[in-house]
């Protein structure tokens, strides 16, 4: 890569004599890699941007015209009832590991292993993909509420002493 780069260089933009520094390095290939600095400095880039960003046709973006909220609601809530009916019939086929409570509305997941804990699965079972949650359901044992409290406060009681 050739690093022959200018100590300085005019803003194309304010015609100002300035440093190399002054002016971010971009990579162009013209048959081999090259550095060079863009045209215009790092202020009056930034000024040329904050004025794109500021016109009044930016905030709608063209692809919005075509965009049918309604057909994208019905889908999303397509997905989520059908992860809530997936989750719903693998929930009801579970029961309390401790007590063999078999109520789903009050069964909980209880990690193991806190250290392998990369989701927490009450919160996202209903809304990431059905294998994703049950990777992480093979880490569990299922407790119902009350037990999954005196579980934790069991651990919590052997981690002070």
């Amino acid at each position: 890569m050739s690093s022959s780069l200018p100590e300085k260089k005019v803003c194309g933009k304010c015609n100002i004599e300035k440093p190399a520094k002054e002016f971010s390095i971009i990579k162009k290939k013209r048959g081999k890699d090259v550095l060079l600095l863009q045209s215009y400095c790092k202020v009056c880039h930034a000024e040329m941007s904050r004025e794109y960003r500021n016109r009044p046709d930016y905030k709608r973006p063209h692809w919005r015209d075509s965009f049918n909220p309604e057909k994208s609601r019905a889908s999303n809530k397509k997905y989520y009832t059908r992860r809530q009916e997936q989750w719903n019939d693998f929930m009801s086929t579970q029961k309390c590991s401790r007590c063999g409570f078999d109520d789903s509305r009050c069964l909980q997941w209880h990690h193991i292993d806190p250290s392998q804990k990369t989701m927490n699965i009450g919160a996202v079972a209903r809304r990431y993909k059905f294998e994703t949650v049950m990777e992480e359901v093979k880490k569990c044992i299922c407790l119902c509420a009350n037990c999954h409290f005196i579980v934790e406060s069991e651990l919590k009681e052997t981690n002070k002493t």
